[in-house]
């Protein structure tokens, strides 16, 4: 997850196992619509969940939030499973933010979780950041 760049499709994978090196603080994936290919009016469902049998570790030293403009379903996490959450209605003006952190910036970290972003049949783009120290 800590490589800046962009992915674009109907699924998408976030893995953010070993994470950062010791100059990272935090990392973000941008979740939104394609909006090249997707017509200002259209909507989707995006669904944001562990990747199935991949589970983060006890002591992972990270903390990850994911906050969404369409939906308050989502909350900050440690090192256990986030659930699968759905938000209906996702439209080409709305975001999806997950950001990890380092839980002590003192501490390396590794984070665990595996996370798949998904839409039915819109592409979506996750445009990744690193923010160092």
């Amino acid at each position: 997850m800590c490589e800046s760049g962009i992915l674009k499709n109907t699924r998408v994978v976030i893995d953010t196992w070993g994470t950062g090196g010791p100059g990272t603080y935090s990392c973000t994936c941008t979740v939104t619509l394609d909006t090249e290919s997707t017509p200002p009016t259209a909507t989707t469902t995006v669904v944001v969940e562990e990747y199935p049998r991949v589970a983060p570790i006890q002591n992972c030293g990270s903390i990850l939030l994911i906050s969404s403009t369409k939906s308050s379903s989502f909350t900050k996490s440690g090192c256990t499973l986030i659930p699968s959450t759905s938000t209906n209605n996702f439209s080409t003006s709305d975001k999806l933010t997950l950001t990890l952190s380092r839980a002590d910036v003192s501490t390396s970290w590794i984070s665990g979780h595996c996370i798949l972003i998904s839409s039915q049949g819109i592409r979506i783009y996750c445009y990744l950041f690193k923010y160092l120290r």
